[in-house]
């Protein structure tokens, strides 16, 4: 049993037994017995943890790290977008986000009323936990570099997407209609 005591000691909750009455909301309403007093050992392999969370999916992008500037005499521009992805499902990111994520890079017209790829394929660099977008676009007659409106798009396949936009960059006037406007782009291809 000293052993048993030690090695659980550090365990900050451990229970077996759980029973919860009908209707209860917060663990205080239910009762357990502490792991190391349930007379059973568990061996190695035998464990089951479970993980609980008051926000059962939180799917959400933002654009990090932005760098670009005019080239070719102003008539295009280049540079790279790192854009943040959090998928997390009950509070723990979901495993492999790296292969089940995918990214890409979209403007914002000057008049805020459509949209165009940039980059159809970020690509997960693990040492900074972020898609890289490149950024590669000739600039239309009369458009500047201060006219780009830069947007991360992140999704799963057949189950969500979200966006996020380079607000401190972002020279377009966009409103609540946004959303709409993406899905719509997206859906079309």
């Amino acid at each position: 049993e000293t052993y048993l005591t030690e090695k659980v000691s550090s365990v900050t909750f451990g229970a077996t037994r759980p029973s919860c009455p009908s209707g209860a909301s917060q663990i205080s309403d239910c009762t357990w017995s502490d792991v190391y007093q349930s007379g059973v050992p568990c061996f190695e392999g035998e464990q089951i943890a479970v993980h609980c969370g008051d926000t059962p999916w939180r799917f959400n992008t933002s654009v990090s790290m932005i760098k670009y500037r005019s080239v070719n005499s102003g008539s295009k521009v280049s540079g790279r977008a790192w854009c943040d992805v959090t998928a997390e499902k009950y509070g723990v990111e979901i495993a492999d986000a790296k292969n089940k994520v995918s990214t890409a890079l979209l403007n914002l017209n000057k008049n805020g009323t459509a949209l165009e790829w940039v980059d159809y394929e970020g690509t997960y660099k693990k040492s900074k936990d972020m898609w890289r977008m490149k950024i590669r676009r000739e600039l239309a007659e009369g458009e500047s570099k201060g006219d780009m409106c830069f947007i991360c798009l992140a999704w799963i396949d057949g189950a969500d997407w979200t966006y996020g936009v380079d607000y401190e960059n972002c020279g377009v006037h966009y409103d609540s209609t946004l959303g709409s406007l993406i899905y719509n782009f997206i859906t079309s291809y």
